[in-house]
């Protein structure tokens, strides 16, 4: 009868473990390698800011391999983290592009996800802002100069964008709606390719991080000419911000998060959160993040949903009042 019983109550668990998600598992996750999909060609802000949380999981005992899937302005990654085992083993890390900007631009079915549907917050580990750079062979020096040169040669400045639809794309159409400009827009797949371009001359003008600029400067290929924050750069103090150079308001930032497919059970979700929060407070992502010209700023779930919520606004105000579409 004994027997019976624990046969039973092992029959009842098992049962349960089928009923409810996450049950079985949950408590001993993860013990297998975590896959970090990151949207972007290997290089720029994102990428380093993935394989330093690679980097530290591991530390933590946490195997985890990155996978690029560059393409599409980031919507090729996501898709792929959208449509993963909502198991915990595939995550992605994240900027604004093809979470909350281009969400405001194309429909679900031209991105492959749904954004504010197919995915769980899990934390945000920082932010930085972006900054304007002309290449070496443009014969401008400051924000004033770039805007009287494109007046003057309508439709012929190439600028280069971490692809269409992202962030970097939407803050060209934003500089042409503030300044009367008109700008040729390119995109390549992410901002390392992006950099490459202004740097061989192919193209004229970017909206990138500070550190991206920073790390180029000395080549003497690109020349930094305003930061689009509120106060300077730490990274570029001698660069004048937007408000500086005649431009007050025109202050666009970006962060990085972490993502996982919808219905994650809750215990996977709170563990992924608790190890990726320990990682953004610790000093080795400190020190990448203020290398790169950003800072952290740790957010939970609850937290860092809102912030989505505000920050997909935001972009859907930009879209709205600066009239942009991707059929122009």
């Amino acid at each position: 009868m004994k027997f019976i019983r624990s046969y039973l109550a092992l029959a009842l668990l098992a049962g349960l473990a089928l009923v409810v998600p996450g049950l079985s598992g949950a408590q001993d996750f993860p013990n297998r390698p975590i896959r970090l999909i990151v949207p972007t060609a290997p290089g720029g802000g994102t990428d380093a800011v993935a394989r330093s949380l690679a980097k530290i999981l591991q530390s933590q005992g946490v195997a985890t391999f990155i996978e690029n899937k560059g393409g599409a302005g980031g919507a090729i990654g996501l898709a792929a983290v959208a449509n993963a085992a909502p198991d915990g083993y595939t995550i992605g890390v994240t900027g604004p592009d093809a979470l909350t900007v281009m969400p405001q631009l194309m429909l679900p079915s031209e991105l492959g996800y749904r954004a504010d549907k197919d995915f769980l917050p899990i934390a945000q580990i920082g932010d930085t802002h972006y900054a304007f750079a002309v290449s070496s062979t443009v014969p401008v020096n400051s924000m004033a100069e770039l805007i009287a040169l494109a007046k003057a040669r309508p439709g012929q400045l190439a600028y280069a964008s971490q692809g269409r639809g992202t962030a970097g794309h939407l803050i060209s159409k934003l500089l042409e709606s503030r300044t009367g400009t008109q700008l040729l827009d390119v995109p390549y797949k992410g901002a390392g390719p992006a950099m490459a371009a202004l740097m061989s001359g192919e193209a004229q003008v970017i909206a990138t991080s500070p550190a991206s600029l920073k790390a180029a400067l000395p080549t003497g290929k690109l020349k930094a000419i305003a930061s689009a924050s509120e106060s300077r750069s730490a990274m570029l103090p001698d660069v004048p911000t937007t408000g500086e150079a005649g431009y007050p308001g025109f202050i666009v930032s970006a962060y990085w998060g972490v993502i996982a497919p919808a219905n994650l059970p809750e215990a996977v979700a709170n563990k992924l959160t608790e190890l990726v929060m320990a990682a953004a407070r610790s000093q080795e992502m400190g020190e990448r993040l203020s290398a790169m010209g950003g800072e952290i700023r740790p957010r939970g779930r609850a937290a860092f949903s809102e912030f989505l919520r505000a920050d997909a606004q935001m972009w859907k105000k930009a879209v709205v009042d600066g009239k942009i579409s991707l059929k122009d």
